[in-house]
């Protein structure tokens, strides 16, 4: 059980590890162009580069959360930040795409191994009665690391290149790393998971399973709106590159305003797969704006913001309920790491199912029929995941 108080240092040290650890998702698309120029290479390693991570992701969520069970979240914590960190200032000396590609594969184990177990390590140091708003926190990394990424790269790339940027993250993470160690934590409260098949199946269950399909059906739609923002506002609105990227940005940040609600919302009552529902709903509807071309382009980006703020209510809705939905307090890291495999798959189908339904009608308008189709799916997520935890909740008397 969580300790009495809140060790609130350490706790914000565990989040800062999952922004700066998001931070090197949000480097790749600003630097992309100074990396292109120097090293050479075209648009399919581009696409690698930028993917990368989110690859690894779709890839291993899972089993980087049953490892991090078995070696406890604290130290997959401490080796996740050492990969970054390792990658990042190799990365900074590397002399090809190939040496580029092999440091963001490293990133990815890296960043994974990190935030798959930063939940399971805040909760033995988080009072019962603020862990709804620790992991409504915790769900705003992925958006505080991105967007405060895009916003301060441009400032940083004119006097240090890129290879600065990458030595800068490298440093940001070594220093995680260090403020992590000199914090003292207790031991786990139980005994680490094994890695075996049973404790496998068990985490591929409804409640896990629904989570991560909601994740991913939730990210789909934002990822898709974030991708081509930019490129939309340049192309089609003749929007300055420099102010769309901005703009982007301010989008991102926005989702984080939803992530950290979903704790005081929850302290009011709200129920957590209500929450994901709303969310689902509400970005809906500003979908329905959005793609709406008659309308002005200020409401229609006042339109984009909304649709982030009300959807990070769903990530932050997800986080709170892994506790809920993990088949013992071992699995945690396991659980977290499925529904991160989850939103990996959004997150690299998003963009290019949206590509392909723009590209096939040749209007940007149709895009709307895809993403109400994905929170059509994740609405349905969040209402089968009500009877699932009802369901436990009544089997096990809580």
């Amino acid at each position: 059980m969580p300790e009495t108080q809140t060790r609130w240092p350490l706790v914000a040290t565990l989040i800062a590890c999952g922004v700066v650890a998001a931070t090197h998702i949000g480097k790749a698309p600003p630097a992309l162009p100074l990396l292109r120029a120097e090293l050479g290479f075209g648009l399919a390693a581009s696409g690698w580069v930028l993917s990368m991570i989110n690859v690894i992701g779709m890839a291993i969520g899972l089993f980087a959360g049953l490892l991090a069970d078995r070696i406890g979240p604290r130290r997959a914590v401490l080796g996740g930040l050492a990969l970054l960190a390792i990658a990042d200032v190799t990365g900074a000396f590397a002399q090809s795409v190939t040496q580029i590609l092999i440091g963001r594969f490293v990133e990815g184990i890296g960043f994974f191994a990190a935030v798959v177990a930063v939940p399971a390590a805040m909760l033995p140091l988080t009072a019962a009665r603020h862990q709804r708003l620790v992991l409504g926190i915790w769900g705003a990394y992925m958006p505080a690391g991105t967007a405060s990424m895009m916003l301060v790269t441009p400032l940083i790339l004119p006097s240090l290149g890129w290879r600065g940027l990458w030595a800068i993250d490298g440093a940001l993470s070594l220093a995680c790393l260090l403020l992590l160690l000199v914090q003292r934590a207790p031991e786990q409260p139980h005994a680490p998971a094994r890695l075996n098949w049973n404790n496998l199946k068990a985490v591929l269950s409804p409640g896990p399973l629904l989570q991560a399909g909601c994740f991913a059906s939730y990210t789909i739609s934002f990822i898709a709106i974030a991708g081509f923002l930019p490129t939309y506002m340049v192309e089609q609105r003749g929007i300055a590159p420099g102010t769309a990227a901005l703009l982007t940005a301010a989008f991102a940040a926005a989702n984080i305003v939803g992530n950290v609600a979903t704790g005081p919302l929850q302290a009011l009552g709200a129920k957590r797969w209500a929450l994901i529902a709303s969310a689902a709903i509400l970005m809906a509807a500003c979908i329905a704006l959005i793609f709406a071309e008659s309308l002005p382009d200020g409401l229609r980006y006042a339109a984009c913001i909304a649709m982030a703020a009300c959807g990070g209510l769903a990530p932050g809705a997800l986080f709170a309920s892994v506790p809920h939905n993990a088949p013992s307090p071992g699995l945690i890291g396991a659980t977290n790491g499925l529904m991160l495999q989850g939103a990996n798959l959004g997150n690299t189908i998003g963009p290019p199912l949206l590509a392909l339904v723009v590209a096939g009608s040749g209007a940007w308008s149709s895009g709307a029929y895809l993403l109400w189709i994905t929170l059509a799916l994740c609405l349905a997520g969040a209402l089968l995941l009500r009877r699932v935890e009802s369901r436990r909740a009544t089997s096990t008397g809580l």
